[in-house]
């Protein structure tokens, strides 16, 4: 879980959870458990993803998800709120016409849209639930 967990939070923040100037320095990170989070490196990334990335690096296995199918489920469960039914479904659709897939995802509310000069790290994220949603889910 914990390897899943570091594929992951690479997949989603673009790089690795543990870094440091030589292995030395990444090995006392993991070993620590020290990363900063998801959210926090990114934060259209959201509470929600980042809790899952959290619990699959917990340092302790024990605070980790038991095994590959409660994570699938904590990620499914994820994906369902935020309006993905099917994944093999969406990436069909994906698949099929980017453009037209990512115009009906894109339909939100103007007024609540992520602006340009977006927030840096650290502030509140700017962007409505749906538009958000679906960039988290596309990551």
């Amino acid at each position: 879980m914990f390897g899943l967990g570091v594929l992951l939070y690479e997949c989603m923040v673009g790089h690795l959870p543990f870094e440091g100037t030589n292995p030395a320095q990444v090995l006392r990170r993991v070993l620590d458990g020290t990363y900063p989070s998801a959210e926090r490196e990114k934060p259209s990334i959201g509470k929600a993803w980042s809790a899952i990335l959290d619990r699959a690096l917990a340092r302790l296995p024990a605070d980790r998800f038991p095994d590959a199918t409660s994570m699938r489920d904590a990620l499914l469960a994820e994906l369902k709120r935020v309006g993905v039914g099917g994944s093999r479904a969406e990436l069909e659709a994906w698949l099929d016409d980017p453009d037209a897939y990512a115009a009906v995802h894109e339909k939100t509310d103007d007024r609540d849209a992520v602006r340009p000069s977006a927030p840096k790290r650290g502030s509140a994220a700017t962007c409505s639930p749906p538009r958000a949603d679906y960039n988290r889910a596309l990551a």
